[in-house]
């Protein structure tokens, strides 16, 4: 597939599926149903881990690029 899809099935219903999966095994950690609908068409991101090296090195150059971009605005 040129995307990745998902089945109405396991994004609506009584008990999202796909919730359950992506947000954690307590059902209280379960991500909204607006979120997970954002993730699904590609209008948000969902972060399932991050390389907390690669992070330390690579934040202060983001945050630097933010700031002039958000000062250009």
């Amino acid at each position: 597939l040129a995307a990745p899809v998902v089945h109405i099935w396991y994004l609506r219903g009584t008990r999202s599926w796909l919730a359950y999966l992506l947000g954690g095994l307590e059902p209280r950690e379960e991500i909204k149903a607006k979120q997970l609908e954002k993730v699904i068409y590609f209008a948000a991101w969902l972060v399932s881990s991050v390389d907390i090296d690669k992070r330390h090195t690579e934040f202060p150059e983001l945050e630097k690029e933010s700031l002039e971009d958000r000062d250009q605005f």
